[in-house]
């Protein structure tokens, strides 16, 4: 469910909250719908659309992670309108510089 440039495994999974670790950084392949609802909720990981409308998680440290679809309104509103969210592996400029 889980691949990428080391072991890797979901280790919760469920209709709100999806819950793993990756033993090293790199980009990994969850085998589940992406979609642009999804936020981190912990970890030092990512998540981006990947091929075939999957979902791909970056993440910048080994470790656990935990991503949760958005539930409310508002936090969806926020979510399609955050325009200084950088997409994964594209640094976030420095504040104030364009």
């Amino acid at each position: 469910m889980l691949t990428g440039p080391g072991a890797a495994s979901v280790t919760a999974l469920g209709p709100r909250e999806i819950e793993g670790w990756t033993a090293r950084p790199g980009s990994y392949l969850l085998r589940l719908h992406f979609t642009p609802y999804w936020s981190v909720a912990r970890g030092s990981v990512c998540v981006a659309r990947a091929r075939g409308a999957l979902t791909r998680i970056e993440a910048s440290r080994a470790g656990p992670f935990a991503i949760r679809a958005i539930e409310t309104p508002g936090r969806i509103l926020t979510a399609i309108l955050d325009r200084d969210s950088p997409p994964c592996g594209v640094p976030k400029p420095p504040h104030g510089s364009h």
